[in-house]
């Protein structure tokens, strides 16, 4: 995936100042936008829709090259996330918890915009879009976990009890989305001043494949209590066995819930500059 510096996305809302310094007359119309979106990271765009051509239908008409990466903002992202959650993690279902979130990804294509008002005022903000993205998702996160005294760390996989010695807790679950499909949505620009303005996305991306999932459970210092011992997993044949049944299980759960989904949800705001 390629890196994109801070200048280079700077740059989207400092050509306005450097064409009219330059006297360069840009095609009215042309827009560019810089915002977030939760499921993709920084989002930025060019675009054009000119509202002030004749025509009843062009007028109307606007088309976007859209692209979103996590990559400048990951690791602040992550944070905020993670401290969002706190420390009692994200339930998932009556029995499973989750935290210390990782989320990276991209997106990019193309969008044609339906603006149904035209320049209508307040109105003429309103578009319906339709397009085609592809892109890819990589999540990961780990069991909720709780210290107890020494070096254990206690956590639950599929209703059953695990610990890990050495004070760290190095299971995760991972999710792996690389997807590709037609994207629907609907949008609303907000003049502020000038040819400055707000944006809002939502949408989906009928996705052509679903979310690939996978557990990893590292047998290293993992334990569980067997006959009442508490005992190394990679040691002993019966604790290796009833870990198993409950990892395949916790996985073959955790890949059923999502092997119909295939709706990649987009929300997106910032702000856009149309010449």
């Amino acid at each position: 995936m390629k890196k994109f510096s801070i200048v280079s996305m700077l740059s989207v809302f400092a050509l306005p100042a450097i064409a009219a310094e330059s006297n360069t007359q840009l095609p009215h119309g042309l827009q560019l936008g810089l915002g977030m979106s939760a499921t993709s990271g920084l989002n930025m765009f060019v675009g054009y829709n000119n509202k002030n051509l004749n025509s009843f239908w062009a007028k109307r008409f606007g088309v976007r090259l859209d692209f979103a990466t996590y990559s400048p903002i990951k690791n602040r992202f992550n944070k905020e996330l993670n401290s969002a959650i706190g420390e009692d993690g994200y339930k998932v279902s009556d029995t499973i918890k989750l935290q210390d979130f990782e989320l990276d990804g991209y997106h990019y294509g193309a969008i044609v915009d339906f603006y149904p008002f035209g320049d209508t005022w307040f109105f003429g903000g309103w578009r319906i879009s339709a397009g085609y993205m592809r892109g890819e998702l990589n999540a990961s996160a780990a069991p909720w976990s709780e210290r107890l005294d020494g070096n254990l760390v206690r956590f639950y996989l599929d209703d059953w009890m695990l610990f890990y010695n050495g004070g760290q807790m190095l299971a995760r679950g991972k999710v792996d989305w690389k997807y590709s499909g037609p994207y629907l949505g609907t949008g609303f620009d907000l003049g502020i001043f000038a040819g400055f303005k707000m944006f809002v996305d939502a949408g989906v991306v009928v996705a052509n494949k679903t979310p690939n999932v996978n557990l990893d459970v590292p047998l290293d210092g993992l334990m569980r209590i067997e006959d009442n011992n508490l005992v190394f997993v990679k040691d002993n044949e019966k604790a290796y066995n009833n870990f198993k049944t409950g990892y395949d299980a916790a996985l073959a759960s955790a890949r059923n819930e999502v092997k119909d989904y295939k709706y990649y949800p987009m929300v997106k705001m910032g702000f856009m500059y149309r010449f």
